[in-house]
């Protein structure tokens, strides 16, 4: 409760009693003055009027009295309901004091525990710090925090930029792998053909039963004479070609250019001989192809 709202109480409770004394003390003068006249009956004629006047006088005092006593017991009756509602908001001032208490004591622990956060990642931050000044770097100031970061940053775009051109030689390098292997699965398949056709050419050459031999070499003239026999079947055009073969590889071709006597005369071409060697007499001689080809 307020001290001005007690005050006033106080003040009201006051009034009242002066009111309810004074109209006892009003009272019992009354009394006295009846009593000493006789209660009344027995006063003179010529002090009859003024009795009356002076009771008259004091049934108005009563009256005022009585209508200050009414007023003083309905202002501490107010009083007294003023009151109630003020310890009514009091107790419940009270109690919100008492939450509120209780909140600031749990703010209290959450401070207290954020500080304790606080303090862990300060000394997180100084470890760091300490760590960092073992490589030389100083970053208790904004200014080396700053040029650090910058740095970093750099070495950061640096290490990005060498890693896309990692990725793009990468890139090149796996369209020349790819490149590389179709070429060699191409190349694998002309090889398996060339085999393919090495083997018929072999399986051909083995077919040939008609086996000559160069009589005569002329290098001047680039032309030898194969001793071939009158039944070799052997005539003029393109599909007479013969082959000179030693060790039992082909070495070069030889052009028919003319038949006589059971001899064949034919024209080669020494740049189309295997490097390196030359006609011999007595190297074997064939047909391309055999009989039915």
């Amino acid at each position: 409760m307020k001290i001005s709202q007690l005050i006033t109480v106080l003040l009201v409770c006051i009034l009242g009693g002066a009111a309810i004394y004074y109209s006892l003390e009003q009272r019992k003068e009354y009394d006295l003055i009846v009593a000493a006249h006789g209660g009344g009956e027995q006063v003179q004629e010529d002090n009859a009027g003024g009795l009356r006047a002076l009771r008259k006088e004091l049934q108005i005092k009563l009256d005022k009295a009585s209508e200050d006593r009414k007023k003083n017991i309905d202002a501490s009756k107010e009083a007294k309901r003023t009151m109630q509602e003020n310890r009514t908001l009091c107790q419940a001032a009270a109690r919100r004091l008492q939450v509120a208490e209780g909140n600031l004591e749990s703010a209290k622990e959450a401070l207290k525990a954020e500080l304790a956060k606080i303090k862990a990642i300060q000394d997180e931050i100084d470890k760091y710090n300490d760590k960092m000044r073992e490589y030389g770097i100083d970053i208790s100031s904004t200014t080396n925090v700053k040029e650090m970061v910058e740095r970093i940053k750099l070495e950061v775009d640096q290490v990005k930029q060498e890693n896309a051109n990692l990725i793009a030689e990468k890139e090149e390098l796996d369209t020349l792998v790819t490149a590389a292997k179709t070429k060699t699965s191409r190349e694998e398949t002309n090889l398996s053909d060339l085999q393919d056709k090495q083997a018929d050419y072999r399986e051909t050459l083995r077919k040939n039963e008609d086996l000559y031999s160069i009589a005569a070499v002329n290098n001047h003239w680039n032309y030898v004479v194969v001793n071939v026999g009158s039944d070799s079947r052997i005539g003029l055009g393109p599909d007479h070609i013969l082959l000179v073969i030693r060790d039992g590889q082909p070495i070069a071709t030889l052009k028919v250019t003319r038949i006589e006597n059971g001899q064949v005369i034919a024209d080669f071409d020494p740049k189309k001989i295997t490097q390196g060697l030359r006609l011999e007499v007595g190297d074997t001689v064939i047909r391309r192809k055999p009989h039915g080809y």
